[in-house]
C-alpha cells in the first residue's frame, strides 16, 4: 500500500464540531477514486481510516472529521500548518465514476466527505445536470462544507439541505425534519433510472436502506458505505 508523509497546508473550521485539514502533495502523485479514504495517522501508531473529501486532480488532499473525546480526534483537532502526518492508501469501493441516469446521494453530518469528492469530480466531468444531493443536519450551524456545497448548487446539483431543529424567528428556506420518503420522490420523480449513494451515521445509514426498500428500490441500485467517521 503506498504511504506518503504530508505536511498540513491548511486547517479550517467548517463548523463548530467539524475541522477540515489539507495536506500538501508537493507534487507527488496520489492517484484516488472520488470517494475512497486513507489511513490517517497522525503520530504512530494513531491511525483512523478517513474519507478523503476532495476531488481528484487538486495539489493537495482533504480531509476532515468531527470533535469527539477519542485520542484520535483530539490530535486531528491539535493539527496546525506544517505538522506532517502519514497517510496511506487509498482504499475502499465506495466511488461513482459516471454512468448513472440520475445519480442520487443520501448523507447526513460528516458522511457528506466521500459524497463531497463525488460530486466535485462528477461537476468536474460536467456531469451537473443529473446529480441531486439530500443532505440532513441536526442545526443549520452543523452544515459542514457549506459554501462548497452551495458553489455546486451553483453549477448545477439539486442541493436539498435538510435540517432537524430551525430556531425561532430564523428564515429558513430548505427542509425541516429528517429525510423520508415525500422528500425522496419529489427529488427523484424516476426512482428506476437511479442509482443511489448512502453514507451517514449508521442508525441514518440502515434507515435509509431500508426506507428505499420499502420505496420498491432494488439493491442493485443501492451504494452503501460503513462510514468509520462516527467512532
Amino acid at each position: 500500500m503506498p504511504r506518503f508523509k504530508l505536511k498540513v497546508l491548511q486547517v479550517r473550521d467548517e463548523t463548530p464540531t467539524v475541522r477540515s485539514v489539507h495536506l500538501d502533495l508537493a507534487g507527488a502523485v496520489f492517484p484516488f477514486k472520488p470517494g475512497q479514504y486513507c489511513l490517517f495517522a497522525v503520530k504512530p501508531g494513531m491511525a483512523h481510516s478517513l474519507s478523503i473529501s476532495n476531488a481528484p486532480g487538486q495539489p493537495y488532499l482533504e480531509f476532515a472529521c468531527r470533535k469527539s473525546d477519542s485520542a484520535f480526534k483530539a490530535a486531528f483537532w491539535s493539527l496546525a500548518e506544517g505538522d506532517e502526518v502519514d497517510i496511506a492508501g487509498p482504499l475502499g469501493g465506495f466511488s461513482y465514476d459516471g454512468g448513472a441516469g440520475h445519480a442520487v446521494f443520501l448523507s447526513g453530518g460528516i458522511g457528506i466527505t466521500p459524497i463531497k469528492s463525488m460530486l466535485e469530480a462528477a461537476v468536474n466531468r460536467g456531469e451537473s445536470d443529473k446529480l441531486t444531493l439530500l443532505f440532513g443536519n441536526r442545526t443549520l450551524s452543523e452544515i459542514p462544507f457549506r459554501h462548497e456545497l452551495e458553489e455546486l448548487a451553483g453549477k448545477g446539483v439539486a442541493v436539498v439541505s435538510v435540517v432537524a431543529e430551525v430556531p425561532v424567528g430564523v428564515d429558513w428556506g430548505g427542509k425541516i425534519g429528517r429525510i423520508d420518503e415525500t422528500m425522496v420522490r419529489e427529488a427523484v420523480p424516476d426512482l428506476a433510472r437511479a442509482m443511489f449513494f448512502i453514507c451517514g451515521p449508521p442508525a441514518m445509514v440502515e434507515g435509509l436502506t431500508q426506507l428505499l426498500k420499502s420505496m420498491g428500490v432494488p439493491e442493485g441500485q443501492v451504494r452503501i458505505e460503513h462510514f468509520e467517521g462516527y467512532q
